[in-house]
């Protein structure tokens, strides 16, 4: 991989997460929470990249699960962290995802909060992993 992929994978996970914010505060909850996932999914897709894989999907754990099989250690309150993120994929913008309600009204302020915190707790792990790469000369 090139180091320009991996930085336009990451860059692109952190404008995901900075759109997330820009929904929160206009009250668009779930929009905003499904832009927090994306930022998460594509953070783990540029470390992926960073070992020429091809990633697919969309769950955040079985991401972190491929990027385990090049040796990196992935602490578990990451992938927990990232198994409370992956049924927001679907559910934020599906109106059959929660019987009874839509994604706008089922997502509120508070649940937000929480994936958004939850997405920056990956990319946090990803922005890590991404210095102790460049630190060891890798990147």
């Amino acid at each position: 991989m090139t180091n320009d992929e991996f930085n336009l994978w990451f860059s692109e996970a952190q404008n995901d997460f900075d759109v997330g914010k820009i929904l929160f505060r206009k009250k668009k909850y779930n929009a905003a929470s499904f832009h927090f996932v994306q930022a998460a999914e594509k953070a783990i897709k540029a470390l992926l990249y960073y070992f020429n894989q091809k990633p697919w999907g969309h769950s955040i754990l079985k991401l972190l699960e491929a990027y385990e099989e090049f040796g990196k250690k992935v602490p578990k309150d990451i992938k927990i962290t990232a198994n409370t993120l992956d049924p927001h994929y679907i559910n934020t913008r599906y109106p059959d995802a929660f019987p009874g309600y839509n994604p706008m009204e089922y997502y509120t302020q508070n649940i937000a909060k929480e994936i958004r915190v939850a997405a920056q707790e990956i990319l946090n792990f990803a922005n890590n992993e991404k210095e102790t790469m460049n630190a060891n000369g890798s990147i």
